[in-house]
């Protein structure tokens, strides 16, 4: 199968995995306060910010780059905090990868779904995400691809992404002889890419916007399923009652940016 035809599929066809219930909880820790973060065993670091000149967001495997048509939504042009939630039992897995939108609290969650597609109608379980085949993914601006040629039908034109691939994204995943890929952000042309290992490696994760109480956005999150309900899966803690993250209606634009402010 061709890399047009496979991302085309990608695109075109939500999968079936996520729980209607526990991946809520999941993305439930962006709620914790710092202490709570630290007793159920999960660790949350800063990989750094990247910029968003047309505010649009692409989330993808970096080293197939299968399926770069950008979500549904926009953020206001600017640059972005990436921030990488682990569980203290797997330091090199990130369980949630998150791009921060706005100083606020998401309470509310809906699937991201590429421009051009709709939530409505999708089956219980359905949604749509980041498909995994290097064990990676990302978060970037189209605008960092389309560097190194036209991007039709969300695949990138020609052969010039690729050798960026081996001569400047491998050595920086893999700078020593460890073999664990490390997390970074870097640059082509101007344009940022943020790079972090994907969970548990290859497979298909959902990605979801958050919003706060008045529906503005805070955050888009992809859940690499390292955590079980707000967990890591061998945590020994207490499951004491926490904050409970909530569905929000399944329409491709929610809350009014414009009236949304930092806070």
């Amino acid at each position: 199968m061709t890399r047009k035809v496979l991302a085309v599929l990608l695109l075109a066809h939500p999968a079936t995995a996520q729980d209607d219930d526990a991946w809520l909880q999941n993305l439930a820790v962006l709620q914790l306060s710092p202490q709570e973060i630290d007793r159920r065993g999960i660790m949350l670091t800063q990989l750094g910010t990247i910029h968003l000149p047309s505010g649009r967001i692409v989330a993808v495997d970096p080293y197939t780059a299968f399926g770069l048509t950008p979500f549904d939504r926009r953020a206001p042009p600017g640059n972005y905090a990436v921030r990488l939630w682990f569980a203290a039992t797997e330091p090199t897995r990130p369980a949630l990868a998150e791009l921060r939108l706005r100083a606020c609290t998401p309470v509310f969650w809906h699937n991201a779904a590429p421009e051009g597609r709709s939530l409505l109608g999708l089956a219980p379980g359905e949604g749509y995400g980041v498909a995994v085949d290097a064990g990676t993914s990302s978060f970037a601006p189209p605008e960092f691809f389309e560097t190194f040629g036209p991007v039709t039908d969300g695949v990138l034109q020609g052969d010039a992404y690729f050798s960026f691939v081996n001569e400047t994204l491998f050595p920086l995943a893999f700078p020593d002889d460890t073999g664990i890929p490390r997390d970074f952000i870097t640059q082509n042309g101007g344009q940022d890419i943020a790079v972090f290992s994907a969970g548990w490696g290859d497979g298909f994760y959902f990605s979801y916007w958050g919003f706060d109480d008045l529906g503005c956005p805070c955050a888009l999150v992809t859940d690499f399923g390292v955590l079980e309900e707000g967990y890591p899966y061998d945590s020994t803690a207490l499951r004491l009652p926490g904050p409970r993250a909530r569905k929000a209606p399944p329409f491709a634009i929610w809350g009014r940016d414009a009236a949304c402010v930092d806070g």
